[in-house]
C-alpha cells in the first residue's frame, strides 16, 4: 500500500508511564485483598469458624452502604473525576466536595440506623442463632462512620494517577487493621476483636486527612 509503512514499534516514554502507574496499581490491588479478606483469614483461627459465620453476616450488612458507594464511585464518579483532571482541573475540588457530601451523607444515614436499631433488626428478622450479629452490627456501624470518609477519596487519587499514594495508604490500613484486631482480641476477647475491627477507620483517618490536606483535597 502506498503511504506510511506501519510496523510494530516501542514507545519508551509510554512504557515508562505505564510501568510507573501499573506497578503501584498491582501493589494496591494486593493490599486491598488483605484489607478486605484479612479478617476472614484471621478470625477462624482465633475465634472459630462459627464465630466467623456470624461476623460475616453482620459485616456484610454494615458494609451495604459502602459497597453501593464503591460501585457508584468506580462506574460514575471516577470517569467524571478523570475528565475534570484532564480538561477542567480547577473544578475538581468543588465537584469532589459536593459528591463526598452526598456519599458520606448516604452512608451516615444507614450507619446511624444500624447503630440505633441493629440489634432490634436482627432479632426481628432472624432466629436466635444470629443473635450475636446484632451487637456486632451496631459496633461495626460505628466504625463505618469514619471508614467511608477516607474511602470516598480513592477515586480522585486514581484519576490523578497518584497510585503510589493509594498503595501507601492501603498499606497503612492493612497494618492498622491487623494491629487493632489483635489488640482488641488480647484485651477483650471476641467482643474486643470486633471493637478493634471497627476502630481501624478511626486510627486510619488521621493519615488520610493529612495526606489529602497536603494534596489540597
Amino acid at each position: 500500500l502506498e503511504g506510511h509503512n506501519n510496523r510494530l514499534a516501542w514507545d519508551h516514554e509510554s512504557f515508562q508511564e505505564l510501568q510507573r502507574f501499573g506497578r503501584w496499581i498491582f501493589l494496591s490491588t494486593l493490599l486491598t485483598f488483605f484489607a478486605l479478606q484479612g479478617n476472614t483469614l484471621i478470625i477462624p483461627r482465633i475465634l472459630g469458624v462459627g464465630f466467623l459465620g456470624i461476623f460475616s453476616f453482620a459485616n456484610n450488612l454494615s458494609q451495604m452502604a459502602t459497597n453501593v458507594i464503591n460501585m457508584v464511585g468506580s462506574r460514575v464518579i471516577f470517569p467524571s473525576y478523570s475528565e475534570l483532571v484532564r480538561e477542567r482541573p480547577e473544578r475538581l475540588y468543588p465537584v469532589l466536595r459536593k459528591s463526598r457530601l452526598v456519599l458520606n451523607g448516604l452512608n451516615w444515614g444507614i450507619a446511624i440506623f444500624f447503630i440505633l436499631f441493629g440489634k432490634t433488626l436482627i432479632d426481628v428478622m432472624y432466629d436466635d442463632r444470629y443473635a450475636d450479629a446484632g451487637w456486632m452490627l451496631q459496633i461495626l456501624a460505628w466504625g463505618s462512620l469514619v471508614t467511608v470518609l477516607g474511602g470516598t477519596y480513592s477515586n480522585v487519587l486514581l484519576a490523578q494517577g497518584k497510585t503510589f499514594i493509594m498503595s501507601a495508604l492501603m498499606g497503612i490500613q492493612v497494618i492498622i487493621q491487623f494491629a487493632t484486631m489483635f489488640a482488641g482480641y488480647y484485651l477483650g476477647g471476641a467482643y474486643g476483636a470486633i471493637i478493634g475491627i471497627a476502630a481501624m477507620g478511626w486510627f486510619l483517618y488521621p493519615f488520610q486527612a493529612i495526606t489529602y490536606a497536603r494534596l489540597s483535597l
